[in-house]
């Protein structure tokens, strides 16, 4: 058959493939017809017709196919274009999905609490004793009862000593760090509140006292400070070894106005080679952050210091 006939995508003359289409239909038809008139038998005219039908129907068919295939647009006789993918949606998320963290991030968490308050990782009742010893040494409104019941629930968690109370007590360089001193509780009442005996209690110091520990020179010194009238200070070495902070005075210093003098109590202590000894003054420390520090003497009485700051400093007379 032509190949015009066969793929109608081959010529542009769509009725001209309509016709010729028909045409040879119908050719073929005819010749069948006329073969059948004058061969087949009488007897066998009956098939012939049906045969003739079925021939009939079939071209029919083929035409109509004919004319669906050349009035059919092109676009739809070729293979439809591959649909754009599509990103896949986002998951939504889970109501009951929770994130969990690593291992590692809970150490870091951990470790990044321990170092910046003991209170972030202890109970309640340590961050609750922790906040009135806050309150107490901002304006000296808690009752003595309620910051001595603070300083032994500190006490009582036994907390352990890190590497960074060195640093804050004593500061990362010379001159190093002070600290006012706010509250003290005598012995006796330290004793009789282990006992059962009351509820201890204490006092606001009612005078400017102030520690200065620098960790860079291992030096101590603990003032009476008068304003920019007078001073009085002792001056030694320390060491500290765990919780324990031994210390010595060698040094008194007398400053009146302008005036100063410095007298020597012993002969001086090399700092270096300072060690505790049975007569030394000490303080055990059970709480130290950047804001209070909590130690018990070696009188057994409890004592609270605040970190200073250099306007306070200048206002109280310090230097």
């Amino acid at each position: 058959m032509n190949n015009a006939l066969c793929n109608p995508l081959h010529t542009t003359n769509k009725a001209e493939v309509l016709s010729s289409r028909k045409a040879a239909c119908a050719t073929a038809c005819g010749a069948d017809v006329e073969s059948m008139q004058g061969e087949v038998p009488p007897a066998a005219a009956r098939s012939g017709a049906l045969f003739l039908e079925r021939r009939l129907l079939t071209s029919s068919v083929c035409t109509t196919m004919a004319s669906l295939t050349v009035s059919a647009p092109a676009a739809l006789l070729q293979a439809p274009a591959a649909a754009p993918r599509r990103a896949p949606a986002p998951q939504r998320a889970s109501l009951h999905a929770t994130w969990r963290p690593t291992r590692r991030l809970l150490r870091v968490q951990a470790s990044a609490a321990s170092s910046s308050s003991p209170a972030a990782a202890a109970s309640p009742a340590v961050a609750a004793a922790v906040g009135t010893l806050y309150k107490a040494a901002a304006d000296s409104s808690v009752a003595p009862t309620a910051v001595f019941a603070a300083l032994q629930t500190l006490e009582q968690a036994k907390l352990q000593p890190s590497a960074e109370w060195g640093p804050i007590i004593g500061g990362a360089a010379t001159p190093g760090n002070r600290w006012r001193l706010v509250f003290t509780s005598g012995t006796k009442q330290v004793e009789d509140a282990l006992k059962g005996v009351g509820k201890g209690g204490g006092s606001y110091f009612p005078l400017t006292a102030c520690q200065r520990w620098d960790a860079t020179k291992s030096e101590i010194e603990n003032g009476i400070f008068l304003g920019r009238l007078a001073a009085l200070t002792f001056k030694g070495p320390y060491r500290l070894e765990g919780k324990v902070l031994a210390f010595d005075f060698d040094t008194l210093t007398l400053r009146l106005g302008g005036w100063t003098a410095a007298l020597p109590l012993k002969a001086k202590l090399d700092p270096s080679t300072f060690r505790r000894e049975k007569s030394s003054p000490f303080f055990v420390f059970f709480y130290v952050d950047e804001r209070v520090i909590c130690a018990r003497g070696r009188g057994g009485g409890f004592a609270v210091w605040a970190r200073t700051t250099p306007q306070w400093e200048l206002q109280s007379g310090v230097v």
